[in-house]
């Protein structure tokens, strides 16, 4: 795994750009929820950093093309959880996510479902747009968003900087040239495989790799709690 973790520094940065909490619970910053919707903020490629990370290594045309009647609250062991299904695109094989209900999924899942009609992270409203142009501007948006996410993870170095000065310390620094949006998708397999949970059957599943590779003779987890555990020791 990164030394630091660079989905929990990005996690952390993106609450304190979000979110101001305070003694028994928390709010949006002045003007956070208005550049969320912006797909040109640096809010919006923050969470979409994440997303692709939370969403089990998912890519940028995955996220875009999520729907909402994907995204299904339920009850696991008394937890609410989101329970989002989809398929990934090149092999049309399926993804099971179950997200524990907190700060980030109010934030980037119930948030967007309030105001989405159709797909969760609309990139192009107009329904009448073709797919392969649709499919277009997410890519653009993306390569566009590394950008964003590589001055983010800057000011994330400023402030480890800071604090090694401050308290003598000696934190690493992120290697911020080497970070792009697809950067999440590598986290999530290199921090499952070092979890306690591993098993090369989960990652095949939690991955949804096509038939024809790893997943040939991996059955597929379809139970809610056997989805939430393979996740439960994640950084974030």
């Amino acid at each position: 795994a990164e030394t630091p973790p660079l989905c929990f520094v990005a996690f952390i940065y993106f609450l304190k750009m979000v979110i101001v909490k305070e003694k028994g619970g928390w709010h949006y910053k002045e003007g956070a929820e208005e550049r969320l919707h912006k797909r040109s903020s640096k809010e919006f490629a923050i969470m979409w950093f994440l997303l692709m990370y939370k969403l089990n290594g998912s890519a940028p045309t995955e996220i875009g093309n999520l729907r909402c009647e994907s995204c299904q609250p339920i009850i696991i062991d008394k937890k609410r959880y989101w329970a989002i299904d989809c398929k990934r695109r090149k092999t049309q094989t399926e993804v099971h996510v179950r997200l524990e209900r907190d700060i980030f999924t109010i934030i980037a899942v119930e948030h967007f479902l309030a105001f989405s009609k159709g797909f969760v992270y609309p990139i192009i409203t107009d329904a009448s747009v073709g797919d392969d142009k649709m499919q277009n501007q997410i890519t653009n948006l993306a390569y566009n968003s590394n950008k964003l996410v590589r001055e983010a993870f800057g000011e994330i170095n400023d402030e480890i900087i800071k604090n090694n000065m401050e308290n003598d310390l000696d934190e690493p620094l992120v290697e911020t040239e080497k970070v792009v949006m697809y950067t999440a998708r590598h986290s999530f397999a290199s921090h499952y495989v070092n979890s306690p949970n591993a098993t090369i059957g989960g990652l095949a599943s939690l991955l949804a790799r096509s038939p024809n590779t790893i997943a040939t003779y991996v059955h597929q987890l379809t139970h809610n709690k056997d989805i939430a555990d393979m996740t439960k020791n994640m950084p974030i």
